[in-house]
Parts: structure tokens; sequence; C-alpha cells
């Protein structure tokens, strides 16, 4: 992650590529993986240009 931006029940999240993989895994993957450990559900996900996610999430 290159930058982001939280408020109240999303995030704003610059990447280098959206389709990038952590630990074999897809980002999106990861990233509703490591929020749901959080606690948090209801996670969905808008792509910006290819480098901008918003991640959705509700606790």
């Amino acid at each position: 992650m290159l930058e982001h931006q939280e408020y109240h029940d999303g995030l704003n999240m610059l990447v280098k590529d959206v389709n990038a993989e952590i630990d074999g895994r897809d980002l999106m993957e990861y990233i509703e993986e490591e929020l749901e450990v959080e606690g948090f559900k209801d996670i969905s996900f808008n792509i910006g240009d290819g480098h901008w996610i918003t991640v959705h999430k509700k606790r």
C-alpha cells in the first residue's frame, strides 16, 4: 500500500497494482481475510483506475 485514507465505514487505498498477490493470495482475498480476523464483516470492494481500492467494511 502506497497511501491510504480511513473513514467511518471504509478505507481508500492506493496500491501499485490491484491484481497483485500477497503470500500467493489475491490482494482482495488477503485484505478481506485480514479484516475478518480484526472483526469486520460485510466487506466489499470498489476498484478505481487499477491503483485505487475502496474497501467498505462494518464491525
